[in-house]
């Protein structure tokens, strides 16, 4: 079982393992824009982004203008050699583009393969419903809990297809 904030990406993980945010030049390394360790900290803790084409923009969750989408990392994209910005964007939105993502920005994104550990993770606060298992080996327990949502918990007892009656779902007061 692997559990992370926002995204499972074995580069990332690779870079920050064994590191710590007491260490003074990780620490600064991670807040320099650019840097790899600042790359990863930002897909880890946010999930993995790519630029919309064509300088368009879309419309986030708080209605700031972004030239950014943040993409669905566990879909399986091996065998999907057309996809569309509008489906890989997370959440979709109408105005994001149905154009076709370019295959070398394609080949680049992280995507996590059916046969890895299960694993779970939040911070992409879907639409309050029920939770669902969004690959038979990847859930989000993060259902806009800061926004009258709610956080939902996986009971795992070492599966390795996940069972969406494994959810138990925690309504703040």
């Amino acid at each position: 079982m692997r559990v992370v904030h926002a995204a499972w990406d074995e580069n990332a993980i690779r870079l920050v393992r064994g590191r710590s945010f007491y260490d003074p030049d990780f620490l600064a390394a991670a807040a320099t824009r650019g840097t790899p360790e600042f790359t990863a900290v930002e897909t880890l803790l946010k999930g993995p982004e790519i630029k919309l084409p064509d300088g368009q923009m879309c419309v986030d969750k708080d209605g700031t203008h972004r030239a950014d989408m943040r993409i669905a990392w566990w879909q399986s994209r091996k065998s999907k050699k057309h996809l569309r910005y509008c489906d890989i964007a997370v959440p979709s939105a109408a105005d994001i583009p149905a154009i076709a993502v370019p295959p070398e920005v394609l080949s680049s994104l992280p995507s996590y393969g059916r046969r890895e550990p299960p694993v779970i993770f939040g911070h992409y606060w879907f639409v309050p419903n029920t939770p669902q298992v969004l690959e038979r080996n990847v859930a989000c327990i993060d259902y806009s809990v800061a926004k009258d949502g709610f956080l939902a918990a996986y009971s795992w007892s070492g599966e390795k297809q996940l069972n969406p009656k494994h959810f138990t779902i925690a309504v703040p007061d």
